[in-house]
């Protein structure tokens, strides 16, 4: 990956880098995976965000407690000067998931991005029992968590929403919610990169029909 990052050229845009543990690393190691990693990239990208969600790497959720949160935030301090952020699962409570968010902004983080992908397998019953579900089978259950760490932390941190987000209105839902920034990912493989242009300019009716001059006006809306 570092090699990768060193051929870039469009270094113009933002760049983020999204850590996790190993998945043949134990809990009681991960740590360790995570120190390599803050280490070898803390001279790239312009944020990195801390994966404690990700249902591909066992046990890797398991590290979604207070305790980790903490230690590993601390040691993200020791080494770089970057925003970390944290990102979350789905799959949890919104009582839990907006506890174990506090605990992180507490403990430094820069913001907090939901949600990762589901291991809802309810959702479909063309589900296996592996990895993660994505795209539109997703979008109800990241915004309703979304939405509901959004009325807690907005306006407390930074705020990134991700989840099923295929058009400028389910986009516009998010950024009311609190998000300041979306990120699509699997609805890029279904419509294309021109799926970017359309949300932008849809955004730009939504904003108008609303009153609204500049979208830093709607972040939040339904808190304000």
């Amino acid at each position: 990956m570092l090699k990768q990052l060193n051929k870039l050229y469009f270094f113009d845009y933002p760049v983020g880098v999204n850590i996790g543990k190993n998945k043949l690393t134990s809990e009681a190691d991960a740590l360790n995976d995570y120190e390599i990693l803050f280490r070898t990239f803390k001279d790239y990208g312009d944020y990195i965000v801390i994966n404690i969600s990700s249902p591909n790497t066992p046990g890797l959720r398991d590290l979604q407690n207070e305790q980790f949160i903490n230690d590993i935030f601390a040691l993200a301090k020791e080494i770089t000067s970057q925003p970390v952020l944290l990102k979350i699962a789905p799959d949890m409570a919104a009582e839990d998931a907006i506890a174990l968010c506090k605990t992180a902004v507490n403990a430094g983080a820069a913001g907090i991005i939901a949600t990762n992908t589901t291991i809802d397998y309810s959702l479909t019953e063309h589900a296996k029992d592996f990895g993660g579900i994505s795209g539109a089978l997703l979008t109800e259950k990241s915004y309703e968590l979304f939405k509901a760490i959004g009325k807690e932390l907005y306006g407390k941190t930074l705020l990134i929403s991700v989840g099923g987000i295929d058009s400028a209105e389910e986009a516009y839902k998010r950024i009311k919610a609190g998000a300041s920034l979306v990120q699509v990912y699997s609805m890029l493989i279904y419509k294309g990169p021109a799926l970017i242009k359309e949300i932008n300019e849809g955004l730009v009716k939504l904003l108008q029909a609303d009153g609204y001059t500049h979208i830093s006006e709607a972040i939040g809306a339904d808190w304000k």
